[in-house]
Order: C-alpha cells, then structure tokens, then sequence
C-alpha cells in the first residue's frame, strides 16, 4: 500500500486591516478641545496665583493693622504717663515750656513718655493740658458764682451806683481757691464775674419758694 506524502501548505496571511484617516473635521474638533483644555488650565492656575496674592496683600494689611494698633496703645500709654506728671509737677497755669520741660525731666517717669521724645509733640500734649485745666478752672469759678448767695440780681446795680459795691462782691470770693485758680487770667475772670452779675439782672428776682407749692399740692 503506497503512502502518500502530504506537504506542508503555505499559510495565507490575512489581508492588512484598512485603517480609516481622521478626516479634517474631526483633527480641527481634537485640536480645539486640547486648546480648551490647556486654557482652562492656565486659568485655574492664574485663579489660584491670583487668590495667593489675595491671601499675601490681606495678610500684610493684617499686620499692618496690628502695628498701627500697637503704636496706638503704646502712645496712648505714653500720653497717659505725660499728663500724669504734668498733673503732678506743673501747678503753675503760667508756666511756659520750656521751664515745664525742665521740671519734667528731672522726674523719672519722664523716660515713660518715650513715644513723645520729639519736643513737638511734648510741648503739644502741655499745651493741650494747660488749655484743659485753664478750662475746667473757668467752669469751677462759674459754680462758686452759683454758690455764692450774696449776689443776687441787684447785685449789678449796686455796683454801678456805688463802684465800692464790688469790693464786697470780691470779698466773697476772694478767699475760695476756685477764684484764686484764676489769678494768671484776672481779665477774663473778671468778665466772667460781669457776665454772670449781668445774666442775674436780666433774669430778675427768682420766684417765691411758695409759687411752686399749688402746683404740688395739685400733683399729690
């Protein structure tokens, strides 16, 4: 029985797969959503950029603010101390800076007032203290007038009848420190003396302490 011999056959290779080119539309279509993509990068990176320099400007107005306050409360500390020792060593409302200054210096709290070494700004805070204490001294000498029954709406006139009538007026007063405290400014004292007689005049008598009692007794 013959054989026959079988020979190897030669495989087919399978045709190469047909790969279909991007059209035009379709690579315009890619390239755009790439250049959407990198400018929505570029502006989330110019956001964040943008929110850190936010955060550097905020926090340097912060400190900022804070170094103002603190300057702040170490001046006002200072002008604290200052009027402290102007209230303790200047008696004087006559008392000129620079004779002020002198008597300061020899005190030790004056090194506290280190935030007004600058002589302008010394000499401001003096003379803001001297305009004060002058001020409240005119408003206690109005009070003593207030307190001071022996003048009275016929006061005035009594005085320019008789000048000597004045002479009365000042005895009552002159003794009280309230008067006194004005002896550097007797020309404004005395107007405020003249001013307070001619108010009294022009309000004439006060009324009768039994004027008002109906008008209680209507209440009750």
């Amino acid at each position: 029985m013959m054989m026959m011999s079988i020979g190897y056959l030669p495989l087919k290779e399978p045709p190469p797969e047909e790969t279909e080119e991007p059209d035009a539309e379709e690579l315009e279509t890619a390239s755009d959503a790439e250049t959407a993509a990198r400018e929505k990068e570029a502006r989330a990176q110019a956001s964040i950029k943008e929110r850190e320099r936010e955060v550097q400007r905020a926090l340097a107005t912060s400190l900022r603010d804070r170094d103002k306050e603190r300057e702040y409360h170490k001046r006002d500390e200072a002008v604290q101390h200052f009027n402290a020792l102007l209230a303790d060593l200047v008696r004087n409302p006559d008392l000129s800076w620079r004779d002020a200054k002198k008597q300061l210096k020899k005190d030790h709290r004056y090194s506290l007032a280190e935030l007004l070494t600058k002589d302008d700004k010394m000499e401001r805070e003096f003379r803001d203290y001297q305009r004060d204490k002058q001020s409240a001294a005119k408003t206690a000498m109005r009070q003593l007038l207030l307190e001071t029954r022996s003048i009275t709406h016929k006061s005035l006139a009594a005085i320019k009848d008789n000048p000597s009538a004045l002479q009365h007026v000042l005895d009552a007063l002159k003794h009280d420190a309230r008067y006194t405290a004005l002896d550097h400014i007797p020309e404004e004292r005395q107007q405020i003396l003249t001013s307070y007689l001619e108010e009294l005049e022009k309000k004439g008598p006060p009324p009768p302490p039994t004027a008002t009692e109906p008008s209680r007794r209507a209440k009750q």
